[in-house]
């Protein structure tokens, strides 16, 4: 499966319900931001994409500057938690590789004082 940076959606496509989407993206991709894109006076559904889980909204007629610095942020808000995972793995890597020194050390002095 690929992985993305950002997801854009609609709340409203034909044949779909984009919080039925969101569900589904954030099942697969968790780690994912999505920007729900919604209509004018739309509120309840911005707000129920929100506690569902969407990283943000955006209002139509879609204001530029606004769409672009939100996608910004998901972008980068994605790439500081990648990083952070990347970290917290090969952190974990090193302590299994250190507790592995430890035990050998261990059966080594206990052998040597036999």
């Amino acid at each position: 499966a690929r992985d993305y940076d950002a997801i854009v959606t609609d709340i409203r496509m034909p044949g779909m319900d984009g919080l039925t989407l969101l569900a589904e993206i954030l099942g697969r991709r968790p780690d994912t931001p999505t920007l729900m894109i919604t209509g004018h006076g739309e509120y309840d559904l911005a707000l129920r994409s929100l506690r569902g889980g969407a990283y943000d909204f955006i209002q139509k007629p879609i204001d530029r500057d606004r769409f672009v610095a939100s996608l910004h942020r998901a972008i980068e808000a994605h790439a500081l938690n990648r990083r952070e995972k990347d970290r917290r793995s090969a952190l974990g890597r090193c302590v299994s590789e250190l507790e592995l020194i430890v035990v050998k050390l261990e059966r080594e002095g206990g052998a040597s004082h036999e």
